[in-house]
């Protein structure tokens, strides 16, 4: 069994992080730890949302000693010509004891 932190303590954000290491074939014990305090409430443009995940990711993977990767999962609003109420985007990020950091997006347009 591994285990994972994540960056958060939505739910909804830690069943997600279970749901896809399972899938993926792990057998997985998930700790939320609480996220750093000085991040954006509602993040803006694609820097500062990946800049969170990935914040939440290494904050995470070192609160939790025996953690084998770190989650962040930020969400944050891409402004985009043409659209007045820009995508709202979701950046995961993953990383590693060894620092190495993969990223993930999926975005919704707003009606």
């Amino acid at each position: 069994m591994i285990t994972v932190a994540i960056g958060s303590r939505n739910p909804n954000k830690v069943r997600g992080t279970e749901l896809a290491f399972r899938l993926a074939g792990f057998r997985v014990n998930v700790v939320s730890v609480e996220p750093p305090g000085d991040l954006s409430p509602e993040p803006i443009g694609f820097n500062e949302t990946i800049n969170g995940a990935i914040k939440r990711a290494r904050y995470a993977i070192n609160a939790v000693p025996n953690a084998e990767f770190g989650v962040g999962i930020e969400a944050g609003i891409i402004r985009v010509e043409g659209f007045e109420e820009g995508l709202d985007v979701t950046i995961a990020a993953i990383i590693d004891r060894d620092g190495r950091v993969t990223l993930g997006m999926s975005w919704i347009h707003g009606t």
